[in-house]
This record gives C-alpha cells, sequence and structure tokens, in this order.
C-alpha cells in the first residue's frame, strides 16, 4: 500500500505542476478524526478504524478529519492542496461531499451534538455551508478533494489547525434517530491498519522570499580600457595607464547600477553626476572617470560604488582604493601648456621646450633651471613647469617686466591651460 500513496503522491504532483517547474510540497497526515452520528448523537466515536456516510436524512453520519499546520508552512501562501480519503466499502453509488470547519473539537469529545457545525449546515464563524468539493463514490478506492480554497484561507488568517469532514447530500436535516435503514460508504480512519489509506493532505505552497539585504559586489576586473587582473588579487596592485579620466571593466555579483569617483564612499554618496554610463541594471559594467575626477598624480586610487535594484550599498565604496600607475603626465602637463600659450598670444611667439634658464636680479641675485615650456613675445618671456613625480620645482623669481615664471603640479590638464592664459593675459 506504501507504492499506491506514492504512486497518488507522485500523479498529484504531476497534475499540479508542470515538469521543470520547482515547488514545495509537505504532506501532512491527520492528527486526530472521529465519527458522528444522531441515533446516539452525544456519544464519541475517537479510536475507530473507519466511518461512514449515510444516504438517509436526519442521521448525521459524518467521518472527521483534524490537520494541524505544520511550522514549515506558516506565513506560506499555499497554491494546491488536496485531501485524500480511501473508501473501503460501498453500499450504493452516490455524490459525497467534502465539508470546511475552523472549529475547536479534539478526538476524544467530538459527537453530533459538540461538532462545529450544525445540522443542517449553517454558514457561521466555524463553518462553511457551501461545500469545498463533490464527487460521485461508485468504487472501494482512493479520492483526491480539491480543498485549496479553505486552505488558502486558513493559511492566511494564521489557523493553527483544519477540519475537514465528508457528508451524504441527503444528510442535511435536523439531527435525529432512528429511521429507515440506510447504504453506507464506509471511509478510512487514521487508526485503520493499513497505513497508506490513512487520511492526508497534499499542500503546495511557497514561502515568501526574504527581503534583499545584500548589497552586490564586484566579482572581476577584465584587462580592457584601464583596469586590469591585477586587482582580482589585490586591489593595491597597480594597473598602468595613460588616461587620466580611465575607463574600468568589472562585473558584479547581480543587476547593478555603479558610478566612478576618486573618493572612497558610497554610491549615493557619488553623487549622479559620477554614475556609470554603459552596464546599468546588469552585471557588466564600463565606468568612465569624469572630468571632474581628473587624476592628477602619476600614483593615484579610483573607486567603484554599486547598489542594487532594491538599494542595498555599502556604507563606502564597493571597491575600495583601486590603484593606478598613471603614465605620461609630463607629456600631457606640457601640450595643456601649449594650449594655454596659443589661446593667450595666438600668433608672433617662439616656443622653446626643455629650456634652460638664467635670471640675475638687480640686487645681484643669480637664478637657473630648467623649464618644460619658455615661450618668447616681443621684450617679454614667460617660463612653465609642470612638476610631476620625481621633480623638484625650480623656484625661480619673476623678473617684472621681461620674465614671468608659474610652476604647477597636482591640478588637471583643462586647469594647467587656465593658469598658463591666466599668466599671460595678466602680465603681457
Amino acid at each position: 500500500m506504501k507504492i499506491i500513496r506514492l504512486i497518488l503522491a507522485f500523479a498529484l504532483f504531476s497534475l499540479i505542476c508542470p515538469p521543470f517547474v520547482d515547488a514545495d510540497f509537505i504532506n501532512i497526515s491527520a492528527f486526530q478524526d472521529a465519527g458522528t452520528e444522531c441515533d446516539t448523537p452525544g456519544a464519541n466515536h475517537g479510536t475507530v478504524s473507519g466511518w461512514a456516510t449515510k444516504d438517509i436524512t436526519q442521521r448525521g453520519y459524518r467521518p472527521w478529519y483534524g490537520f494541524r499546520f505544520n511550522t514549515t508552512i506558516a506565513g506560506a501562501t499555499i497554491t494546491s492542496a488536496t485531501l485524500f480519503t480511501y473508501a473501503e466499502s460501498i453500499g450504493a453509488t452516490w455524490s459525497d461531499s467534502v465539508f470546511f470547519s475552523n472549529g475547536t473539537w479534539t478526538e476524544s469529545d467530538l459527537t453530533a451534538n459538540s461538532a462545529p457545525c450544525a445540522t443542517p449546515i449553517a454558514d457561521s464563524t466555524t463553518c462553511n455551508a457551501t461545500a469545498v468539493a463533490t464527487q460521485n463514490v461508485a468504487a472501494v478506492g482512493g479520492y483526491l478533494w480539491n480543498v485549496t480554497a479553505p486552505l488558502k484561507q486558513a493559511a492566511a488568517q494564521s489557523y493553527q489547525n483544519v477540519s475537514l469532514f465528508l457528508r451524504a447530500p441527503t444528510d442535511s436535516g435536523t439531527c435525529q434517530n432512528g429511521g429507515p435503514g440506510a447504504q453506507d460508504h464506509g471511509w478510512v480512519m487514521r487508526e485503520h491498519t493499513t497505513a497508506d489509506q490513512r487520511p492526508w493532505l497534499l499542500i503546495e505552497y511557497t514561502t515568501p522570499s526574504a527581503p534583499d539585504t545584500t548589497p552586490p559586489s564586484i566579482t572581476g576586473y577584465s584587462s580592457q580600457g584601464s583596469s586590469c587582473t591585477n586587482w582580482n588579487t589585490n586591489p593595491a596592485n597597480p594597473c598602468s595607464t595613460p588616461d587620466t579620466t580611465p575607463t574600468l571593466y568589472f562585473n558584479t555579483s547581480e543587476n547593478a547600477f555603479c558610478a566612478i569617483g576618486r573618493t572612497n564612499v558610497n554610491y549615493t554618496d557619488m553623487g549622479s553626476s559620477r554614475n556609470c554610463t554603459s552596464g546599468e541594471g546588469t552585471t557588466e559594467h564600463a565606468c568612465t572617470l569624469t572630468g571632474q575626477d581628473e587624476l592628477v598624480y602619476e600614483d593615484s586610487n579610483v573607486s567603484l560604488s554599486c547598489k542594487d535594484a532594491s538599494g542595498n550599498e555599502n556604507r563606502t565604496s564597493t571597491s575600495g582604493g583601486l590603484s593606478l600607475t598613471v603614465t605620461g603626465m609630463e607629456v600631457a602637463g606640457d601640450t595643456s601648456i601649449g594650449v594655454g600659450v596659443q589661446n593667450a598670444l595666438l600668433s608672433g611667439y617662439t616656443n622653446y621646450t626643455s629650456q634652460q634658464v638664467y635670471a640675475r636680479h638687480f640686487n645681484g641675485a643669480q637664478d637657473v633651471g630648467t623649464f618644460d615650456w619658455l615661450v618668447k613675445k616681443g621684450s617679454k618671456a614667460w617660463a612653465f613647469n609642470y612638476v610631476t613625480k620625481g621633480e623638484q620645482h625650480v623656484g625661480m623669481f619673476n623678473i617684472t617686466p621681461s620674465l614671468y615664471v608659474l610652476e604647477i603640479n597636482n591640478v588637471t590638464s583643462a586647469n594647467i591651460t587656465k593658469y598658463v592664459e591666466l599668466l599671460i593675459n595678466a602680465t603681457r
């Protein structure tokens, strides 16, 4: 009989769920059952191995089944619920019905007089006068009853116990004893010696997903743009780039929205002006440092900060500091100086690069140094230095109105150009 029960459960699973769809199921055996009847309405029948429905009015023969909701499905959403009962004898063919009750009773005290649902069954706080399911009972064997609706209600209202009972269609009058004989449907109870004929519930359910509280993480960096796989081992192991506004390529553990900046702050604190523009809402990202954060040191750090669709983010950046060695800063600085000179003087000037300059003040003081850029126009000259890692400032003085000196470090290319223009325009 165990094989029969397994086959029934598998058949039910196949009907409920299409292939390859995951679902949670629990099989609950009746923890109590009892029979009621009106011939002796005060009698308790809690230890019987079987009980009947009778095709006659006023006799009240009903098998009751009690099920306790397992803590596994407390707070769950029930998708389907099926009651299994086994008819071990058939006196005649008719359609029995199953009814639901949330009334309180115990196996040792249930009687026709004390049953939660009156005869005739009426709508109340403990009963529903409408049958949950009805089917023709014509042969010995197992019967499956769809009891999804009341079980959903029971779960939604956090009932601890639920009751289901069977009733013949003619069993609808007041409870009186005696009367003519009747045909029986004999239903197996939980005390029956054949375990796999005993009543049970098969419930399909889903449990609410735990709220997502985990921020996205970075799962890897690729050797594209200015990023490199060095960071997969140690973010402090620098990648080399000539780009002062580098583009970094990386993957995240979940779909995420990311930003890039020079400070080790989270996505929100970075602000929308630093948001990435490629791969947003996905797991593959390309983020370009914006001009407001242009790198001005050869040894620099950038940070990536991400959040997911639920708004989860770290208190600081997702990546921590990512080390970059910026190459070519000297050349880029000189180029920016040249742009500033051109913008200010337009024409009629002469440029000298890597030029040594000697200067003598009227008080006899003398100085000498090499400048990245010297420009002469007419009787005036301007000397410019962009001081990078490993270099020292010349520290030369101005000789007004013939020579003006400007040494710059740790500023963006745009500001280099701006400061060159300002000096020339103020002194020419």
